[in-house]
């Protein structure tokens, strides 16, 4: 069984124009994490209802980074759970069949909790 930091490193989150973190669907995650394991320096993430290439991840940059293949447009993508200025402005989300969902804060700040 996979630790907590094992599953969430295997996690992966896209940064919005807006400054908040999309968690990536589990086709595109789990090619990302293929592509690390091998020591790819980049991958190629295919859209999902045409199956021609959309974006290129450049997995050797710091930050790590997503550019789309027909408007070059980039955006900072990272592994794990992403380090936010506050997790309840950019909390990540699912990104995925054209759903949005909040995911909960997983470290609650201390002040939160009840006495």
């Amino acid at each position: 069984m996979a630790s907590n930091d094992e599953a969430t490193s295997k996690m992966w989150f896209w940064k919005t124009d807006d400054d908040s973190w999309e968690l990536f669907g589990d086709e595109d995650s789990d090619a990302l994490e293929s592509a690390v394991q091998r020591g790819d320096t980049s991958v190629i993430l295919m859209d999902s209802f045409t199956g021609t290439p959309k974006y290129e991840c450049f997995l050797t940059q710091v930050p790590m980074r997503q550019e789309n293949l027909q408007t070059q447009h980039s955006r900072e993508i990272c592994r794990g759970w992403p380090e936010v200025d506050s997790a309840r402005q950019h909390a990540p989300r699912h990104h995925g069949s054209g759903v949005n969902i909040l995911i909960s804060n997983p470290f609650p700040e201390s002040d939160n909790e009840s006495s």
